[in-house]
């Protein structure tokens, strides 16, 4: 596997290779009804956050855009409802629930 296992990719080192293989297949080959928001109206609305929440990473940024773009609710893990996205949320006026993706 490629990359360095962090936070994201992590789980994946955990994996062998024919199910890391079937994980990164399935992501390659989304289902027609998941999309990627267009990024002209997105980046300026991550603009617009980071400007208030600089301290906020790009992915956040990009999530908190995104739910405001899309009328969105944001789905977070447990650890990550505790960290610094939930609060920004929160100003930001957007909803969001935690979920343990472990029992869904």
């Amino acid at each position: 596997m490629l990359g360095a296992g962090g936070q994201l990719s992590g789980p994946f080192e955990g994996l062998d290779e024919v199910d890391q293989g079937r994980a990164i297949a399935a992501m390659l080959h989304l289902p027609d009804t998941i999309s990627l928001p267009d990024p002209r109206p997105l980046v300026p609305a991550m603009v617009d956050i980071s400007s208030r929440h600089p301290r906020l990473n790009v992915m956040n940024v990009e999530a908190a855009a995104a739910a405001r773009l899309l009328g969105a609710r944001v789905l977070l893990s447990p650890p990550t409802a505790n960290g610094a996205l939930a609060p920004v949320l929160d100003t930001e006026g957007l909803e969001w629930e935690q979920r343990d993706p472990t029992t869904t």
